[in-house]
């Protein structure tokens, strides 16, 4: 799988910009294979109905290594190949072959994404909004030609995405601007 599949894959999969779409509909014959198991220690709680962000969620954060995020209770995937590697929350509801995030060597965990309705930014960003309720939150907010996003306040270097499904907004992300995995 070449970065622009990856790529591709990451913002359709992850940021819930298709209706219906999974990893598995664009990356036809591409795995997720597991190269560790789960944590050994108790896997963080999940944080379901909390804040999304600032910096990170589930237990999981930004710039955290592989060891640490599987210390929070994540399971990290490898790709066929890829230099970034899949991150899989605890506790998240997924369909299969699609992750929740991505690791990269360099930077380590670099963007998070949930579906979960119950999670908000701490503006108050939710999966489930309309436009018009979004503007009210992030009136700053710009339009690429295929995601939303607004820097995380208060925290320069990051950003949230997300993208529209059925006129609401489908998953909420979280990334580093520095991140290498997503094109």
């Amino acid at each position: 799988m070449n970065r622009l599949v990856l790529a591709s894959l990451a913002i359709v999969s992850l940021a819930g910009l298709t209706a219906g779409c999974s990893a598995g509909d664009h990356a036809a014959g591409s795995t997720v294979q597991a190269t560790t198991g789960p944590a050994t220690t108790a896997p963080v709680a999940s944080t379901g109905g909390h804040t999304f962000g600032a910096t990170g969620y589930d237990g999981v954060r930004l710039g955290m290594s592989p060891a640490q995020a599987r210390r929070a209770g994540a399971t990290v995937t490898r790709l066929d190949g890829e230099s970034c590697s899949g991150v899989l929350l605890p506790d998240a509801k997924r369909a299969p072959h699609q992750v929740d995030g991505w690791l990269s060597r360099r930077h380590g965990v670099v963007l998070i994404t949930t579906t979960d309705r119950s999670a908000a930014t701490p503006e108050g960003l939710r999966v489930g909004m309309t436009p018009a309720q979004v503007r009210a939150v992030y009136p700053t907010a710009r339009h690429n030609p295929d995601f939303w996003s607004v820097a995380v306040p208060g925290h320069p270097g990051e950003s949230y995405w997300w993208g529209y499904q059925r006129g609401a907004v489908g998953a909420l992300t979280i990334v580093l601007d520095s991140q290498d995995c997503v094109n």
